[in-house]
């Protein structure tokens, strides 16, 4: 029993009430078993089931259920509870713009074990109160925001698809103590309490995946706040939600360090930072060539018109283009034609990311070329990457 609730005024208390425990082996019927708990919680009980991170305590965005997992739980009545979606699509009902480096993070992140925390703006709130009803907005919503989870665990994908009704989940422990992360640790709390735990451990080792909490994100307008640092570090979150700009050409020691570095300048002025910031923004702008020689300087004039964009290539190493780099790219974008199709032979699925930087044609190469020559060059390849950026930011 939990010994910080006993009270036979809970909602759905009972002295005699008993916790049933189905216990998943991943056979025939399983789906039966996961299908019985559904009804149960769709009903208005309460029910522990596994994700990836820790159990969870299931029930649905009503108010006599939210009352019983208070109750429950030894929490706060007027906080609110992460809703929990079967897949990444299901947000959409619930928030209704998402901006470009979120929709990044769940492309790579979800299903996974991170929470967002979205704050509505007012016009937001009250379209989401007309499509959702009163009731159960004001289950779900609280302080201009909804927290939204969607776990990566087959047996909660399954659960959460079959309840017809949002479902909102806290961790399964009183507040103030450890979450469990096995169906024993479930019970020691909760049992007498709650209709049903669906007990998975032996489907992923004997506990929960990671046995420990998800990463906390509150979204900002350009990227994240860390509320609560878990299975994913602060840097894992970044890596998963940079866009990665690759620029290509020849040796990378003029068209495409000027592509880059104009690049960082374009974004730079566009979210009012310093170049160095760029990367806090969402964005890492890298550039390569496909026949380079590695670690040359830039040449001695692409490092001139730069200065006289208030820009330094000095430090500018080369680097030649790998698979691997083209597959962790968002965006490739080749100088010439040539370099497309480089780039296309060493990784053909990346045929739908790489584009020539000009739309019109090759950037001629303008090595050896007088500097006149590397300023219309570096001018031409300026109103690129500005077309190009437009597009992938606004």
């Amino acid at each position: 029993m939990n010994p910080f609730v006993d009270d036979p005024s809970c909602p759905r208390y009972s002295a005699f009430m008993q916790t049933k425990i189905l216990k998943l082996d991943g056979g025939s019927s399983d789906a039966d078993k996961i299908a019985t708990v559904a009804h149960c919680v769709a009903k208005g009980g309460l029910a522990a089931f596994p994700t990836e991170t820790v159990y969870g305590l299931a029930a649905i965005a009503a108010t006599g259920p939210l009352a019983r997992l208070d109750a429950v739980k030894s929490r706060d009545p007027d906080k609110r509870y992460s809703l929990h979606i079967a897949t990444p699509a299901d947000l959409n009902r619930y928030i209704p713009i998402v901006n470009a480096r979120c929709r990044r993070l769940i492309s790579r992140g979800w299903p996974g074990p991170i929470t967002l925390v979205f704050t509505l703006s007012d016009k937001q709130l009250a379209h989401q109160r007309l499509i959702l009803g009163d009731s159960l907005f004001s289950c779900l919503y609280r302080d201009d925001t909804l927290g939204v989870r969607c776990p990566a665990n087959p047996v909660a994908t399954q659960f959460l698809a079959s309840v017809p009704d949002p479902i909102v989940a806290p961790s399964a422990n009183p507040s103030g103590f450890p979450a469990a992360t096995t169906s024993a640790q479930v019970l020691q709390s909760f049992d007498g309490l709650i209709d049903y735990v669906l007990d998975a451990d032996d489907l992923s080792g004997g506990r929960c995946r990671y046995a420990k909490n998800s990463t906390v994100l509150r979204v900002t307008q350009t990227g994240f706040d860390v509320l609560r640092e878990g299975v994913c570090s602060r840097d894992d979150i970044e890596d998963l939600s940079l866009t990665r700009i690759l620029f290509v050409c020849t040796g990378n020691t003029c068209r495409s360090p000027l592509a880059e570095i104009l690049a960082r300048k374009w974004l730079a002025k566009y979210f009012q930072c310093d170049l160095d910031a760029v990367r806090a923004f969402g964005y890492k702008i890298s550039s390569v060539g496909v026949m380079a020689l590695s670690d040359l300087p830039a040449s001695i004039e692409a490092v001139e018109v730069a200065r006289e964009n208030g820009l330094d290539l000095s430090n500018h190493r080369s680097r030649s283009v790998d698979v691997e780099l083209i597959r962790s790219s968002d965006w490739i974008f080749a100088l010439g034609r040539n370099h497309r199709d480089r780039i296309v032979g060493l990784c053909p699925d990346a045929a739908d990311r790489c584009r020539l930087l000009d739309e019109s044609g090759d950037i001629p190469d303008p090595i050896g070329a007088d500097l006149d020559t590397y300023r219309r060059v570096a001018e031409r390849i300026r109103r690129a990457v500005e077309i190009r950026l437009k597009e992938i930011v606004e």
